[in-house]
């Protein structure tokens, strides 16, 4: 390095420092944050314990607060730590721990607000309030439970059945016993292009009154399910999983998003008036997918007209 470009980079770099240091001289701002706890049906939480992460930015100096709340199920948090990601850890016997990040886009933005909070000494205008739900634990029971990743279709572009309590095929593919579901998987692969492909899953209830839903899983919770089958729901009787590329194109595709999961009802049982009689449910979650092969995981109730999917191990 010539003497002449020397001089002007280690200016350079003497004022970056100098300003570094001035910058991380300063107090951090306060954090100023009221959780709320609250219980499956809306009841606020009194005496759960909190874990609270303030995460910094080398992730090696993460500062923990802990405490507990009170009677209104609020553990205020106010403390100094630099502007940027908070995550909680909430438990209490006889509950369902939880975690996740406070309200994250609630807090000031670490590049352009970073000075403002500084300026008046907190990280927000006003106090980052941050709800939670701890899931109580109600009558876990041992589900049936299965998974595949992945158990490849015995058969293409034909109509074969599944047995969702054990997850084999139906004769004459497999051993299933019942058939829960019928399924078409179709499949198309351009010879002169590897990434032109097509994957088309057809998934048919055959009972009358079987089918299923999508819910919605709570993904700070330990249990993200639903504690039972909604017996009120429409329960649809077909479905599909498509995704369709053309070389370096997708035009079409059919998931599940990752929060969303099915519960299904099958074996289904009607009287005269079409009312249920009888009938199983279950679940299946983990994203399922037929890219290549199915792949998913299934629990199933073994008791008939129980719709309790609160799985003892979920």
């Amino acid at each position: 390095m010539s003497g002449n470009n020397a001089f002007p980079l280690m200016f350079a770099a003497l004022s970056f420092a100098v300003f570094a240091l001035s910058a991380f001289a300063r107090d951090d701002p306060f954090a100023d944050i009221e959780i709320h706890v609250i219980d499956d049906s809306g009841v606020a939480v009194e005496d759960a314990e909190l874990s609270v992460w303030f995460e910094n930015f080398n992730q090696l100096d993460n500062v923990e607060v802990k405490g507990t709340t009170d009677k209104k199920g609020i553990f205020a948090v106010r403390h100094r730590a630099q502007v940027g990601r908070v995550f909680v850890s909430i438990g209490k016997a006889k509950h369902y721990p939880t975690s996740g990040y406070a309200n994250v886009q609630d807090f000031p933005d670490r590049g352009k607000e970073y000075e403002k909070a500084f300026a008046r000494d907190r990280w927000s205008e006003f106090p980052v309030k941050a709800e939670f739900v701890l899931k109580r634990i109600f009558e876990p029971k041992r589900l049936t439970f299965h998974s595949v990743d992945p158990k490849p279709f015995p058969v293409i572009g034909k109509a074969f059945a599944i047995d969702l309590e054990t997850l084999e095929w139906c004769p004459p593919y497999g051993n299933g016993k019942h058939e829960d579901a019928t399924l078409i998987f179709e499949s198309w692969q351009d010879p002169d292009h590897r990434l032109s492909f097509r994957r088309k899953l057809t998934v048919t209830m055959p009972n009358a009154a079987d089918g299923f839903y999508v819910a919605k899983m709570d993904s700070r919770s330990a249990f993200p399910y639903a504690y039972r089958a909604d017996t009120n729901a429409v329960y649809r009787k077909y479905g599909e999983l498509l995704f369709d590329r053309r070389e370096e194109r997708i035009l079409e595709q059919r998931f599940l998003a990752d929060d969303e999961y099915l519960i299904f009802r099958t074996r289904t049982v009607t009287n005269s008036e079409g009312r249920v009689t009888s009938a199983h449910y279950g679940r299946v979650g983990e994203n399922p997918s037929h890219m290549f092969g199915l792949r998913a995981a299934v629990w199933f109730n073994p008791d008939e007209n129980d719709t309790n999917l609160e799985d003892k191990w979920h």
